[in-house]
């Protein structure tokens, strides 16, 4: 779950930067986010389901 974590906080921080420099607006960014968000949890799922004794 840290790793994750690392992974949000990098991407956060990567697009404050676009922001800054205009380069993608707010709507854009929220978006992103809550793709990442359901892309984590529908990757999470996926790895339970196949790996059901190993976590």
């Amino acid at each position: 779950q840290s790793q994750r974590e690392l992974y949000r906080d990098v991407m956060l921080e990567t697009y404050g930067h676009l922001l800054f420099l205009g380069l993608v607006t707010k709507p854009d960014l929220v978006l992103f986010l809550e793709l990442k968000k359901e892309f984590w949890e529908w990757k999470r799922k996926e790895t339970v389901a196949t790996h059901p004794g190993r976590w």
